[in-house]
């Protein structure tokens, strides 16, 4: 959905984005990776059916991720 615009569930073409913010409380999402550390994560929602997909963009907030929770 991120690359294609296009929902994988209805097809639908209207994908609105919520950006990610590293700040509490500011409506966007993102995962504390340390006591002031954040790393964000943009939201893309279908207009149309609702399914959203959550995404990291910047390779410094995955390498933070993954040094605090590791791989699954």
């Amino acid at each position: 959905m991120k690359n294609s615009l296009t929902c994988p569930k209805c097809h639908g073409q209207k994908i609105i984005l919520v950006p990610g913010s590293r700040i509490e409380g500011s409506g966007g999402t993102a995962i504390t990776t340390g006591f002031i550390s954040m790393a964000k994560i943009d939201r893309y929602i279908c207009e149309s059916c609702g399914y959203n997909e959550e995404w990291m963009s910047s390779p410094e907030d995955i390498e933070k991720v993954k040094k605090r929770f590791g791989r699954a």
